[in-house]
């Protein structure tokens, strides 16, 4: 797998709060798989990346104060070709 450890750019960014009933926040994934919220207080979030025909990721992160930094997206691995993968590149 030569992709693994790269960023993911362009994946949706889907943030939601209880139990994924209520969605707050959208944003999209940059060049380095880096991506933000803004104004959002700390808290549990809910958060989905999609892209358009990739895979679809979710997990819950927990913040214990206001965060102003970036998260970002790489790959771990996958389960087909991830050099045919226009997501992946």
């Amino acid at each position: 797998m030569t992709n693994v450890g790269k960023p993911v750019r362009g994946m949706n960014v889907e943030c939601f709060v209880n139990g994924w009933r209520k969605r707050v926040a959208v944003t999209k994934t940059n060049s380095r798989g880096g991506f933000s919220f803004s104004e959002l207080p700390e808290g549990t979030y809910y958060l989905r990346f999609r892209g358009t025909n990739v895979f679809s990721v979710r997990t819950i992160v927990t913040t214990k104060r206001k965060f102003t930094g970036e998260l970002s997206l790489t790959t771990e691995g996958c389960d087909r070709d991830c050099d045919s993968d226009p997501v992946l590149k």
